[in-house]
């Protein structure tokens, strides 16, 4: 009788030691769970701060024309950066670099000037352009650039749609055909800008409310038990350099005067030619970015024709507008081969939000404001 009572209290225990071990196990099997950030599909694109199927091996620079019936131009709402940059007479022209996104037909191309070919050489991009101006074409012969220009290449041509010279436009696969008998093809490290995660994103942008709704149901989602807890993300420890709100910006060169709208919903800057929300060729599709960055340079002339000469390394002011908000800071850039970068009173490179970015370079000449 003993034995059997024995036997009975042995064979609780070991059940209450597996439940023990079963119960334990469970709490420390099911913490407190995070959202799992999701895999990334792909490559990142240093210029957008997103992941595209792929990247060739370097980005196409087109030099734009920007005056008279030069707008609306081709392709430039497929650009990852577009630069608008001063030239002769206060006039700009656009400097568009397709990287991820590259379209069939691009243009009207036009000619170049030295501190354009520096923004091809601090992109390692393929130049491709319409003419060139005398020192620019001094420049080009060293070599130091990948240049596909008009007058070397018979693929350009001119439509009837528009009038000379705003007119020459290029196939990018005959670009890209060109690049690759020149040898331009091998793979560079092509620079990047520093982005914006999606937390920093949503404090930066006053959203961290519909951030935390949305990163609620995403935990609730991935539950493996109703009774597992979940921790939400803390998100007051973010700081960012001081930046205050701004919802329009305005940049005037005497032939453009383009205007940037804010949309929140889209968490898009919207932009405007002349009055008018500025939309490209052949299919209308209107132009929105991320990011609109100004900075100031110092322009002379350089010859009669009013040719500019700019040091793209001087260093000066600069706003970098993002979510809606203006950081006033710095642009400076080591040499002719290194990036340019904004930062703040400390030397802390701005973020960007990731996505496309429209770049202003202005000169005493230019118009800039912004409420």
């Amino acid at each position: 009788m003993k034995k059997k009572i024995i036997k009975i209290i042995a064979a609780v225990l070991l059940v209450a030691a597996i439940a023990g071990t079963a119960v334990y196990s469970a709490v420390v099997m099911t913490p407190e769970l995070s959202v799992a950030e999701e895999e990334k599909d792909g490559v990142l694109n240093p210029l957008t701060g997103e992941y595209v199927e792929n990247l060739p091996s370097r980005p196409i620079m087109v030099s734009t024309d920007n005056v008279g019936d030069a707008i609306p131009q081709y392709g430039v709402s497929h650009a990852d950066i577009v630069y608008e940059v001063p030239v002769e007479g206060a006039q700009s022209r656009l400097e568009v670099i397709y990287y991820s996104d590259i379209p069939k037909t691009v243009g009207p191309c036009r000619s170049v000037r030295p501190y354009i070919v520096d923004l091809a050489r601090e992109y390692d991009a393929i130049l491709t352009h319409d003419g060139w101006s005398p020192d620019a074409r001094s420049y080009l012969a060293q070599g130091i650039v990948a240049d596909i220009p008009a007058q070397q290449n018979s693929f350009f041509y001119r439509t009837d749609a528009k009038s000379a010279p705003h007119n020459c436009l290029a196939d990018t696969e005959d670009v890209i055909s060109a690049a690759e008998d020149k040898g331009y093809d091998e793979p560079v490290d092509v620079r990047g800008f520093t982005f914006l995660n999606e937390e920093e994103a949503a404090v930066l942008s006053g959203r961290e409310e519909e951030y935390l709704a949305e990163y609620e149901k995403k935990a609730k989602e991935q539950l493996r038990f109703r009774w597992q807890k979940y921790r939400l993300p803390d998100l007051s420890g973010i700081t960012f350099p001081e930046n205050s709100e701004a919802s329009e910006i305005t940049v005037g060169y005497s032939n453009c005067t383009g205007k940037y709208e804010w949309n929140a919903e889209k968490s898009r800057y919207i932009r405007y030619a002349n009055g008018s929300e500025y939309c490209d060729l052949p299919d209308g599709t209107a132009v929105e970015v991320s990011n609109v960055i100004v900075y100031n340079v110092s322009s002379s002339v350089l010859d009669q024709k009013g040719r500019l000469s700019i040091n793209m390394c001087l260093g000066g002011d600069a706003w970098v507008f993002t979510q809606g908000r203006v950081f006033e800071c710095s642009w400076s850039k080591k040499d002719l081969d290194s990036p340019t970068v904004f930062t703040d009173s400390e030397g802390n490179e701005i973020k960007l939000s990731a996505g496309k970015s429209w770049i202003c370079v202005i000169d005493q000449n230019s118009r800039f404001e912004y409420r």
